[in-house]
């Protein structure tokens, strides 16, 4: 799948094989979901080897290991390269907007921020 700059319907992401990663992201939660699955979106910056750029993945709950992310866009599941910098996460992706979920070095501290 490669990734486009548009908002396309996830019809359309699933037929053509194309859409941005948030597309891919929203996408591959819904399929998950579908299948019993918990799953979460997760926005935050992909370093591209010159920059980061804003960029957004998904995370699924496995009984036992908690939240594993996974990226449709880079076609990486469960460990994450370094380049993924996260910043919030939250079950739907219009309120990640709004609700910033931070993750220090500690993976068990999390603290919630509401912005305005």
């Amino acid at each position: 799948m490669t990734q486009d700059v548009g908002l396309l319907e996830s019809e359309e992401v699933l037929s053509e094989r194309r859409g941005s990663c948030g597309e891919l992201a929203i996408l591959s939660i819904a399929l998950m979901r579908h299948k019993g699955i918990p799953a979460r979106y997760a926005k935050g910056y992909l370093y591209t080897g010159s920059s980061f750029v804003a960029h957004a993945w998904g995370e699924a709950y496995v009984p036992g290991s908690g939240w594993v992310p996974f990226d449709a866009g880079t076609g990486e599941f469960g460990l994450m390269s370094a380049a993924h910098v996260k910043v919030m996460h939250g079950a739907d992706p219009t309120l990640t907007q709004d609700t910033i979920v931070y993750n220090d070095a500690d993976s068990s501290f999390e603290k919630e921020v509401y912005m305005e």
